[in-house]
């Protein structure tokens, strides 16, 4: 009889998962030549196959599935469900790595890898009356105030106030939005 799929003492190999997933399958089968569909039995040849499938595709994300699961949908599902889980994994950890070095970044203040002007460069352009576009927002003084518009066209006040008395602390939670890749919406009117 085969191992469990969840033994971590059993033989993990490619060709042992998709051999005992065959053999439960095959087992599966029989009892379906027999009459016994959906019993006890029959239930637990199907989840097994399935689980020694998943297991392998999971595993061995990157081979060609097995020519020994080819035979039956149960062990075809199992290994492509085991192949996707693990391409999701992947793809979840290369996202907390992207978003981990994204915010070692944002914490070291590097707004240039982003593209982003430093912010006491913004600042003296603000106080001096100049407008910039920065990721689609447009930041423009106006009277006694430096406002916004989004890429949406929605407006509001980035900074209430004499742009004269703004300082780099008003600007960096801004950027900090820019570098995450977030809508700026403070302030919106």
């Amino acid at each position: 009889m085969p191992t469990s799929p969840d033994n971590p003492v059993c033989n993990d190999s490619l060709f042992s998962l998709a051999l005992n997933a065959c053999v439960e399958a095959v087992l599966m089968r029989l009892l379906v030549t027999a009459g016994d569909l959906h019993t006890e039995a029959f239930d637990r040849h199907r989840r097994r196959a399935w689980e020694f499938a998943d297991r392998a595709g999971h595993l061995y994300a990157d081979e060609l599935m097995p020519y020994l699961l080819g035979g039956d949908s149960e062990t075809v599902e199992g290994w492509a469900q085991g192949v996707e889980r693990r391409r999701k994994e992947r793809q979840d950890t290369e996202e907390c790595a992207r978003r981990q070095a994204r915010e070692a970044l944002i914490r070291a203040k590097d707004w240039a890898v982003f593209g982003l002007p430093a912010p006491e460069q913004l600042l003296v352009d603000l106080q001096d009356g100049e407008s910039r576009l920065i990721c689609g927002h447009r930041l423009f003084p106006d009277g006694n105030c430096v406002r916004f518009a989004d890429p949406f066209g929605d407006h509001g006040f980035f900074f209430l106030g004499d742009p004269r008395d703004m300082t780099v602390a008003d600007i960096e939670p801004f950027l900090t939005d820019m570098a995450r890749g977030e809508e700026w919406h403070a302030g919106l009117y």
